[in-house]
């Protein structure tokens, strides 16, 4: 890799480390913040979000590193105090590449944007009321405070505490998860978590709301009853510049499980 670029968290400790690496990487590579052959995002996973819509338009030319300073690292390999071993493997190794998916999110049949994470339609302060459609068929009217959609590397994160599953990063699909339903002898939606292969499209229209927002990862969009939202697994991917890969059940563990006290 010849070219590199930096998205750092806005603390200290990472605009340290971003000074650091990028005074070390310039004697053998060149820096390029339009189109560089790898991204290095020094903070947390919601870092990795800014540096993937950051370089979007690139996405089939650059690769993305990870160097953990924030609260959540689910999507780096590097601790903060390996910030000198990332150097050296990025100096000395050729990386293993891994893809993950991306969600191609679309407002009133005009594309929006990328969703590395997850989408959602909400409305936190009334009950909504939502149609939602799988490949243009109507599946299910729902009510409460919203639906979200996911791509696999996004299972571990909002989805995952609406009670989704955690499915293999690899895979290439999305899940549809409910938010704060409503249920009773009168309603009842699905109640579960979706997975859907590649083949499918998820439209979502509300039907009575307020206060309604289209989530595309941190980016938020008013919209209006009526709006349609569809989305779709993208054609386009993201790729990560594995140095030193490290298998599912270890991020799993060192993200969510402690079981120290046994």
């Amino acid at each position: 890799m010849k070219t590199f670029a930096l998205v750092s968290r806005q603390d200290a400790t990472s605009e340290k480390l971003a000074k650091h690496i990028r005074t070390v990487l310039s004697e053998h590579m060149q820096y390029d913040a339009n189109r560089p052959d790898l991204v290095i995002s020094i903070g947390g996973d919601g870092t990795m979000l800014e540096a993937c819509h950051r370089h979007a338009a690139s996405l089939d030319h650059t690769c993305f590193v990870g160097l953990h300073t924030g609260t959540l690292g689910f999507y780096t390999n590097y601790a903060a105090d390996e910030c000198d071993l990332l150097l050296e493997d990025i100096l000395t190794k050729t990386p293993e590449q891994t893809e993950r998916s991306l969600l191609d999110v679309y407002l009133n049949e005009r594309w929006v944007d990328i969703a590395l994470n997850e989408m959602r339609v909400e409305e936190n302060r009334f009950t909504m009321v939502l149609d939602v459609y799988l490949k243009d068929y109507f599946f299910e009217r729902f009510r409460g405070n919203g639906i979200c959609v996911c791509t696999p590397a996004g299972s571990t994160g909002y989805n995952r505490s609406l009670g989704g599953s955690i499915v293999c990063a690899g895979l290439k699909s999305m899940q549809l998860s409910e938010v704060a339903g409503i249920h009773h002898n009168q309603f009842r939606s699905l109640q579960s978590s979706l997975v859907l292969d590649d083949s499918f499209t998820v439209t979502l229209i509300p039907r009575a709301s307020r206060h309604a927002i289209l989530g595309i990862d941190r980016d938020v969009y008013e919209i209006s009853q009526g709006d349609t939202v569809k989305v779709s697994i993208s054609n386009r991917s993201m790729k990560f510049a594995n140095y030193r890969p490290i298998p599912l059940s270890q991020r799993l563990r060192r993200s969510f499980i402690n079981d120290d006290q046994w």
